[in-house]
């Protein structure tokens, strides 16, 4: 069974003009709606957002070769209208850090990373600096109109691969929103089968908790809703290769799914792991953020990434064969 989503989602497409602004033309369909209405389902924005831009920033509209107007939620729309975003000013809360940063790709609106396991991706209650956000912010910094930092999703700390971050809050808005662009997260892990030989389900849908007086989560009945779809790759003596795809995105949702079906993580103590990861702690645990599949939350075009794991997964890739080569980015 595939791992992709069944109806690729299609955002309205917005068009980036100087100055960091955007511009949309609405379309006949939209003819009469009211400007909250067209944000919120045309747009995919969050009305949080829109109460943003009301304190410093403005949608204006022109009709023709009329003066730009400025509009409030309940104005009524027209076909053809042209309308400008001016989002207010962004002023990072994260404390900027000159750290080295493995970039796999950005543009004026999105800035997709590589994150070594063992390095935090946002500063946390225990955790106040040497974050991957805050090298972002530093980044950002002399950006002009781009100084806040809005990671899209998060990776576990032992967790290697792909982190993506948005650059302004409307492109986090159409990117995580529930109209907006979304995104397809496919996950590598390497996994302990026991002496039962547990079976790979294709998909857990099991509700997942805090498991109290510890930082790891279990399966409990009034836990917050969790489903994760799996496919086995490649099986060896005590060993399984995993293809994950997180269809919400609880925390140790993965980890937690697999060691709930008998098949944690190599490396992942908290989870009841005995296969040690090679290089112990510092190389984390063999989980791996391997692809992204997402449309542009500015001009919708689809956008896939891959990264090829660390160096300490390649006797695992080796040893599958055909399936881990194509992981590698080497030929079949």
């Amino acid at each position: 069974m595939a791992l992709t989503r069944s109806q690729p989602c299609r955002p309205y497409p917005l068009e980036s003009i100087p100055g960091g602004a955007l511009a949309v033309t609405v379309r006949p369909e939209w003819d009469g709606a009211t400007l909250q209405a067209f944000w919120r389902s045309g747009l995919g924005l969050s009305l949080r957002l829109f109460r943003h831009f009301k304190r410093g920033g403005a949608v204006l509209r022109r009709s023709g070769e009329g003066e730009w107007e400025r509009l409030r939620a309940p104005d009524r729309l027209r076909a053809g209208d042209r309308l400008r975003l001016l989002p207010p000013p962004e002023e990072s809360r994260v404390e900027p850090e000159p750290l080295p940063l493995q970039v796999v790709w950005e543009d004026a609106h999105l800035l997709l990373l590589a994150k070594p396991a063992g390095q935090v991706v946002h500063p946390t209650h225990g955790v106040g600096g040497g974050t991957l956000a805050n090298a972002v912010a530093a980044r950002l910094a002399g950006a002009c109109g781009a100084r806040g930092v809005h990671p899209v999703h998060r990776l576990d700390r032992l967790t290697s691969g792909l982190v993506l971050f948005a650059r302004s809050q409307l492109a986090h808005d159409r990117l995580t929103g529930p109209g907006g662009c979304g995104l397809d997260r496919f996950y590598l892990a390497v996994v302990e089968r026991g002496e039962g030989r547990a079976d790979v389900p294709r998909c857990v849908e099991a509700p997942l908790a805090r498991e109290p007086g510890r930082a790891r989560r279990i399966v409990a009945a009034g836990g917050r809703p969790a489903r994760t779809r799996f496919r086995l790759l490649r099986a060896g003596e005590g060993w399984a290769l995993l293809l994950a795809r997180p269809e919400t995105g609880r925390t140790h949702q993965i980890r937690a799914h697999l060691a709930w079906s008998g098949l944690p993580v190599l490396g992942d103590a908290l989870y009841g792991a005995r296969t040690p990861w090679p290089g112990g702690p510092e190389e984390g645990i063999a989980l791996h953020a391997w692809q992204l599949a997402f449309r542009h939350p500015v001009d919708g075009r689809p956008l896939r990434f891959r990264l090829p794991p660390p160096a300490a997964w390649r006797p695992w890739l080796e040893a599958s064969g055909a399936p881990g080569r194509r992981i590698l980015g080497e030929p079949a």
